[in-house]
């Protein structure tokens, strides 16, 4: 009776199949979720400088920036977190080898015309790869430890800390820093040569 009704069940895709501890499996996802959000948020970051010391004054990107954040962010967290909890590490360490690739072979065949800096490029399209170099090492690192799961605890508790610390750079960015490039704390000197002039 239990192979007639195994019968109708699809199977399970083998790369689906957990290949850890499921616990060590969500703490890994967990890691890697955070260290895609270290890097997202440093590039938010430096992206939103840049913008703001060429943008004009009417310009509101504090505002736009504002409408982006909340709840969608947590969701998209924890969407990353379970992809990355599912996937396995064999499938992460492909992923890591075909960006990998990817990358080698823009840099030999690309050329210096491009308007995005190539480096900026690369960070922006390296986060998943990231995350998924994370997992898969941490899934190498702990594979026969008897206690695993207390170090990726640890390794948990320090990229949230981290990755909570890069939120609040991003949100400091965008909360508190002026507007207009001459009021920002590093212009001054140039707000009093201005002055003279005026």
């Amino acid at each position: 009776m239990l192979s007639f009704i195994s019968w109708f069940v699809p199977s399970v895709p083998t790369w689906l199949t957990p290949s850890a501890i499921p616990v060590h499996s969500v703490l890994q996802g967990l890691v890697g979720a955070c260290g895609i959000w270290i890097l997202r948020n440093l590039l938010k970051t430096y992206l939103f400088v840049e913008a703001q010391s060429i943008a004009d004054p009417e310009t509101n990107l504090k505002q736009k920036n504002r409408l982006n954040g909340g709840l969608t962010e947590k969701i998209q967290f924890w969407i990353l977190t379970v992809v990355l909890s599912v996937v396995g590490s064999r499938v992460a360490s492909l992923v890591v080898l075909e960006f990998s690739l990817r990358a080698i072979s823009a840099r030999i065949t690309g050329g210096s015309d491009s308007i995005i800096d190539p480096l900026l490029l690369l960070l922006v399209q390296c986060q998943f790869s990231l995350g998924c170099a994370l997992t898969c090492s941490l899934n190498f690192l702990h594979e026969g430890a008897p206690q695993g799961w207390l170090s990726l605890l640890l390794a948990v508790g320090l990229s949230w800390f981290l990755a909570s610390r890069c939120s609040k750079v991003w949100r400091h960015h965008t909360t508190y820093v002026p507007k207009d490039p001459l009021k920002r704390p590093g212009n001054r000197g140039e707000q009093k040569k201005l002055e003279k002039f005026d």
